[in-house]
């Protein structure tokens, strides 16, 4: 009698766990998605961030991969079959394997995001110290970036030639009568008056 309660609980127990592990595959699989056809998201892709792609591709391909898992768990668990819950094991193995993997690299690789970013804003700051010299495509990314981050250039006003005719610098900028913006005040909804 307790062998066939053990059983029972542990069957629940694999089913519930395995619900809940498609559904997060499928919460990967819908983000994957989502940033590929946000136009939101479409602005961050302007910069030249050619891994933004890959990594949505990637989030879809492994949100698949889990639904996959997920269902042949889901399946096994209810039915009892040997040959799925072998294959579930596998499975969950070789998912173990890579994100392990996933890690390291991710370790490995932290700054790579922040370096790719600072050198595409740098690239565009060197075209032509504004934006009217660049595509427009990639003045609406620079313009999203400045605008959601509230800054203006890569680190300072000093960045762009003419911060004052840069429309998505929110930061202090000099008007008539001030010759300087005060040291360290480089970001923030900060107007100074003359």
């Amino acid at each position: 009698m307790a062998d066939g309660c053990c059983a029972s609980c542990s069957k629940v127990l694999l089913f519930i766990f395995n619900t809940f592990f498609w559904l997060m595959g499928a919460g990967l699989l819908a983000v994957g998605i989502w940033s590929l056809v946000d136009p939101g998201l479409k602005n961050l892709t302007l910069l030249d961030l050619s891994y933004f792609n890959a990594v949505s591709y990637m989030c879809i391909a492994a949100g698949g991969v889990i639904m996959v898992v997920g269902f042949l768990g889901c399946c096994g668990a209810i039915t009892e079959n040997k040959c799925m819950l072998v294959t579930f094991s596998i499975f969950l193995g070789i998912i173990f394997a890579v994100e392990v993997a996933a890690g390291i690299v991710a370790i490995v690789q932290r700054g790579l995001l922040s370096d790719l970013i600072t050198d595409s804003f740098a690239d565009i700051l060197t075209q032509g110290q504004d934006l009217e010299n660049v595509p427009d495509a990639v003045r609406l990314g620079v313009v999203a970036m400045q605008t959601g981050l509230q800054c203006c250039g890569l680190n300072a006003t000093s960045n762009w030639a003419n911060p004052g005719g840069q429309s998505s610098c929110v930061c202090p900028v000099p008007t008539s009568g001030v010759t300087t913006v005060p040291p360290g005040i480089t970001t923030g909804p900060t107007t100074i008056a003359s």
